[in-house]
């Protein structure tokens, strides 16, 4: 099983599909992690209780055009975010 970093920016506000007055976290995490678990470290990152709060997950692939921000909602997502 193989790891790899994902990168968590938090605390901001989008702005014209960038993500604007952040702080960054760093996680190692394997690469089959599932959207359950990732959603479960994001949770502890931001310190809110998941009863509580729904946090949104975005990615920006790099691509030779412009993207919009992509939505990770589940498995298929996390599983296209990280290959």
């Amino acid at each position: 099983m193989s790891s790899l970093t994902i990168l968590v920016n938090y605390g901001g506000r989008w702005a014209d599909s960038t993500y604007k007055n952040c702080k960054t976290k760093g996680l190692l995490v394997s690469d089959k992690i599932t959207f359950a678990e990732l959603q479960k470290k994001v949770h502890g990152i931001v310190n809110v209780d998941p009863n509580e709060y729904e946090i949104s997950m975005k990615v920006i692939y790099n691509a030779m055009e412009t993207t919009w921000p992509a939505d990770i909602v589940d498995d298929d997502d996390m599983r296209a975010f990280i290959f």
